[in-house]
C-alpha cells in the first residue's frame, strides 16, 4: 500500500502506517496459528481418530503422560459400547453424560 498524504497530516499518517503495521501483524499471527503444519491440528485429528475408532496408536499416545497406554485399550471399548459414536460431538456429548462409577 502506498497511500499519499498531504505532508502537513503528519499525524495522520503516522497513524495509517502503525494501523498498516498492526493488520499485517494479525494477518501473520492469525495465519501462522491455523498453519496446520505449524500446529497440533494434525495431532488432535489423530486423537480424534483413536477415540472414534478405538485403536490406539502406542507412539502419539505415550506423548500423553495422563493416560495410560496399557489400559487405554479397554477403556475405550468400553466407552464405545456406552456411547453411541459416529462423530466427535458425540462422544463429548456421551462422556458428559457418564456418571463416575468407582
Amino acid at each position: 500500500m502506498n497511500l499519499k498524504f498531504p505532508e502537513e497530516d503528519i499525524h495522520l499518517k503516522i497513524f495509517f502506517r502503525k494501523y498498516t503495521q498492526l493488520i499485517m501483524t494479525m494477518q501473520r499471527i492469525l495465519s501462522e496459528r491455523y498453519d496446520v503444519s505449524k500446529t497440533s491440528l494434525k495431532q488432535d485429528e489423530k486423537l480424534e481418530t483413536i477415540l472414534l475408532s478405538g485403536g490406539v496408536n502406542i507412539e502419539l499416545i505415550g506423548q500423553y503422560p495422563e493416560l495410560e497406554k496399557h489400559t487405554l485399550s479397554t477403556q475405550l471399548a468400553l466407552f464405545r459400547e456406552n456411547v453411541n459414536l459416529e462423530s466427535i460431538v458425540e462422544a463429548k456429548i456421551g462422556y458428559r453424560k457418564m456418571h463416575l462409577e468407582v
